[in-house]
Order: structure tokens, then sequence, then C-alpha cells
């Protein structure tokens, strides 16, 4: 499978404000690489403030990255004129975490629906046909087109802002927490109709959540983020089974039956400080491991190198230098990866 997104060396950083030396700020994303293959879902998980919404953002040029790039489909995003940039993003949408936030409530949701296609210059009677039929495919009778968003619940204003995505007829969606401000019981019917939703058009997604059983559940890879750092990466049902990372251990442990094994101890990583709040060096930006310190079997070269995504077999990659030399996955030797490579290739 080729890749349709691939994310190199990407890094963000939020200016600060007033009078400050220049490059201050927050460093929300550090140098992140990865690619998601056609089709597949990869899964982004972490604690609040470790920058994966920053990074989802970067990704779509919402927020246009400070340094790296982002190909979609062999094509690079960085430096494209306006309009070249707005027509290759038609193909990579976004559903966000509060549809409440998402629908203008002073339009309806035919007019909200059809705003993308009326920027297309698409004739009216195919706008009102394919939303009309897309609302029908997400569970929405059709004849609510003309009504407001204050007369849906709140999963069906989700379930239409997915389809307002779909009119688009995109290849890629970044879903940033879909179903976080939902009831358990529609949430399992948001989950399956987004895996419903991905079969029938050959959707590729970004699935960002800190639910970690339902980004194991939907995702093919996923990637642990920590201090704006991917700091794991691997296939789901490894990384669930043995998570190599000292962080993804303490991350994973912190939810129940997540993996087997004893109870986190205390200052798990639940309880620890989000990453980039009211940090001016952000994330990664001293020497040594941003983790040093917390893990409990640092070295001194942990204090001294910040540890590159390593594949330690079988396509699993840590950026760890302490209690990892031996670890094999699949007999073979762990292989460093250098700035730039992409992890999701190997």
């Amino acid at each position: 499978m080729a890749g349709l997104i691939e994310v190199r060396d990407l890094s963000k950083r939020h200016r600060a404000r007033g009078l400050h030396r220049p490059g201050s700020g927050v460093l929300a994303v550090d140098r992140v690489s990865f690619s998601i293959e056609r089709g597949s879902v990869f899964g982004l998980v972490g604690e609040s403030g470790c920058g994966k919404t920053t990074l989802a953002r970067a990704v779509l040029h919402l927020d246009p990255p400070t340094s790296g790039d982002v190909l979609y489909d062999g094509a690079s995003l960085s430096g494209l004129p306006r309009r070249a940039l707005r027509e290759q993003r038609r193909h990579m949408q976004i559903v966000f975490q509060d549809p409440n936030g998402a629908l203008d409530p002073k339009m309806r949701i035919r007019d909200s629906m059809e705003e993308g296609l009326r920027n297309l210059r698409v004739p009216a009677a195919e706008r009102r046909r394919r939303v009309e039929e897309l609302l029908e495919l997400v569970g929405i009778p059709a004849e609510h087109a003309a009504r407001w968003p204050h007369e849906f619940s709140g999963g069906q204003k989700q379930r239409i802002v997915v389809a307002r995505a779909l009119t688009m007829d995109p290849d890629f969606i970044v879903l940033d927490e879909p179903v976080s401000n939902l009831d358990v019981s529609i949430q399992a019917q948001i989950i399956n109709l987004l895996q419903d939703l991905r079969a029938r058009f050959n959707l590729t997604y970004l699935f960002i959540s800190h639910d970690l059983h339902l980004v194991a559940y939907v995702s093919d890879r996923i990637g642990v983020m920590y201090r704006g750092r991917l700091v794991e990466v691997a296939a789901a049902d490894p990384i669930m089974a043995r998570p190599l990372h000292p962080y993804t251990q303490r991350l994973f442990s912190s939810v129940p039956d997540a993996v087997t094994g004893d109870a986190v101890a205390d200052g798990a990583a639940g309880s620890e400080t989000p990453a980039g709040d009211g940090a001016t060096d952000g994330p990664g930006h001293g020497r040594g491991c941003p983790y040093c310190g917390q893990c409990g079997r640092e070295t001194s070269r942990c204090r001294e190198a910040e540890p590159e995504l390593r594949d330690v077999g079988g396509g699993h990659l840590v950026a760890c230098w302490g209690g990892l030399s031996d670890i094999r996955v699949d007999g073979r030797p762990s292989t460093s990866l250098s700035r730039g490579d992409d992890p999701g290739r190997l």
C-alpha cells in the first residue's frame, strides 16, 4: 500500500505574546515524523496538552507548521499558493471534538453542508442531491436538512458533521476526539458509522483520542505522544500487548485492563503535568531525554542526549536509551533512525 500522508520532521511553535526574544514561545510539536498508509487508521494518543490537536491542525495546514513538511499522495503542501493549497485540502477534512462548535447555529443544516459545494460552484440540484444522500447515509432523514442545529441531539450533530466532511469527497479525514463529548451508547454508534464509511469510501483516518481501548479498537498503527514528540510507534496489537517505552507503559497501565500487570504506582502518567502548558522552552528542547528522571531506569546517556526513534523489530519504534539496548521483538538488532527518516515506512 502507498503512503497517503507522510509527515516529515514537523514542528510547530506558538509565538509568545509581547516583547520576547526571537524563537521564544511554546514548542508544541517537535520534529515529528510518521506516515499513514492509504485506507488505514493511524491512532494518536497522549495526555492533554501533549500536542495532538496542534499536530493534526499542522498536518492539514489549518495552522501551518513552523518547520518540516507534509506530503499528501506524494505532493508537498509546504509553499503551495493559497489556491493550490485549498484545492489539495478538499481531499483532507477534519471532524472536531465538539459538534456544537462545528455547526453554525444561524445556518440550517442544508446550508451548512452545502457551503463547501457552493464554493466549488456545484449546481444547486446536485448540491441538494448530495446533501440528502449523505444525510441518509449517516442515519439522518433527508427531510431534516431544513432544520436548525439546536433541533438535533449531540450524536445527531456529530453524524451531520461527518456527513458534511464527506461532501467534499475526501480521501483523508482527521478525527479529533470525535466521540469524547457523547454518551457511551452513542459513542459506539458513531464509531461503527466511521468504520462503515471507511470501508465504503476507502477512507484514511488520523484518529486522535485519550481513550486507549477505543484507539486500539479502530487503529492499524498507534503513535504515543509525549511533550510534542512521538516516543513510540507500532502496530496496534503489539503496542497494546507489550508497550516498550517507560512513558507508554505508565500511560497504558493507568487504564484498567489496558495491559496485563500490576496497577501503576503513585506518580502515574495520568497525574503528570501536561506538556507545553506554561513552558516557554517547549518540549524536548533541553539536553537529554524529556522523560529523564521519571522512568526510573535512566542512564547517564539519557541525561546527555535525546534519543531518536529506532526500530527494535517488526516496525516497533521506540525513542529510549535506558534499558532498551537488549530488546528484540523479532530477533533482529535494533536500528537507529535519523532525523527526517519516516518511521511509518520501516
